[in-house]
């Protein structure tokens, strides 16, 4: 019997294969609500999808915090003295920090972690409010929006605090609405010497400089652009922008590039950017549905790609925007109708390396039976 490297590999290639159950196989879970609650929404997901925070109460976006993982559940997370209720927007990497803001008295950016519970990030000026969007892999910074009468982006770490991130040129507004996974970028909107109204110029702020770079906008329409999501390494920021066809969701790396030419937002990019997630409307009678966009298929109704393409199982479900993506790009979370109630959903793509994998473990079990069919009798 062979017992080289060669047929080690093959047979640990093998078992990978066809010895282990494909625990990341595609799947569709609604996710429930708290007990007594009426709906529910998910707005973050971990780097490997098993950890999801939203939100549970009686109409979205605002509720109970809530922590959720296959093992336990939805768990709720309370609230703040003071608070009424609150938004959950993000989660970290391992899932033991969230962020997002209380409603109340006062009105705070929070984070949560499950060592210590919940810590309000304070605001920029003396009587306003803030809320969080954002938080980087380690959970240790924190970005969002603090105002009194306008607002402006704020980035938080422990050491610092709250601290300014400044407006675009001539601007009265900002936001930050995401960062990268080492805290070093940041992507948001805000106002400029090139909008009116109540139109914003997406941008991304680094560290290394300091500065709010913009990030332009789409041609035709007005001028208007809102950046809210980035990938980890911060090099693909996502969004949406008024163009000659509407509201396309758009990519920008070098420069800012439509999606597609349907009326829609993107809310997320996987850890390298290369998977995208949103809400478009597809001209079927509803609106605000998700989306998954990737460059080989472009952008797809997710509904579509998991019912038709994958035969996951849909029925009773209506789904709506796709919030948030995990940094491996696997998990997808959000919001849609299930029955009349609305409710918090967590849907699973196979791995693209899946195939791949498949491929290698076949070619290294034909390579080993070729070895020993050629191989003399001694």
């Amino acid at each position: 019997m062979d017992r080289g490297p060669g047929a080690l590999v093959a047979l640990q290639l093998a078992w990978l294969l066809l010895g282990v159950p494909d625990v990341r196989a595609q799947s569709f879970v609604g996710l429930g609500t708290l007990q007594g609650d009426t709906a529910s929404g998910a707005y973050g997901v971990s780097a490997d999808g098993s950890v999801v925070a939203g939100v549970s109460g009686t109409g979205l976006p605002t509720g109970q915090p809530f922590r959720w993982t296959q093992p336990e559940g939805i768990r709720g997370l309370g609230l703040m003295p003071g608070a009424l209720f609150a938004t959950c927007r993000a989660v970290s990497a391992d899932g033991s920090t969230i962020v997002g803001g209380m409603v109340g008295s006062p009105s705070l950016a929070y984070r949560w972690t499950e060592a210590g519970g919940f810590e309000g990030l304070g605001t920029l000026v003396v009587g306003g409010t803030s809320q969080a969007f954002g938080v980087s892999a380690d959970g240790s910074v924190v970005v969002g929006v603090s105002s009194f009468t306008g607002g402006e982006a704020f980035r938080w770490t422990p050491g610092a605090g709250m601290q300014r991130l400044g407006m675009l040129s001539q601007g009265s507004f900002s936001t930050a609405q995401a960062i990268s996974a080492d805290g070093e970028v940041v992507v948001g909107y805000g106002t400029s010497s090139n909008t009116i109204g109540n139109d914003d110029e997406a941008f991304r702020w680094t560290a290394s400089d300091g500065m709010l770079h913009s990030l332009g906008d789409l041609a035709g329409g007005d001028f208007n652009s809102r950046a809210f999501g980035v990938s980890s390494d911060g090099l693909v920021a996502v969004g949406g922008s008024d163009s000659d066809r509407g509201f396309d969701a758009f990519r920008f790396t070098d420069s800012i590039q439509s999606l597609g030419d349907f009326n829609a937002t993107a809310h997320a990019a996987s850890g390298d950017g290369a998977r995208i997630v949103g809400e478009a409307d597809f001209a079927l009678g509803r609106v605000d549905e998700a989306f998954v966009w990737d460059a080989d298929h472009g952008l797809r109704r997710l509904a579509s790609v998991l019912s038709d393409d994958l035969h996951v199982d849909l029925t009773g479900w209506s789904l709506g925007p796709a919030e948030a993506i995990s940094a491996d790009g696997d998990t997808i979370v959000g919001s849609g109708t299930h029955g009349s109630q609305t409710e918090a959903w967590l849907a699973r793509l196979p791995e693209p390396e899946a195939p791949r994998l498949q491929g290698a473990a076949l070619a290294a079990l034909a390579a080993l039976r070729t070895r020993r069919a050629r191989r003399p009798r001694s």
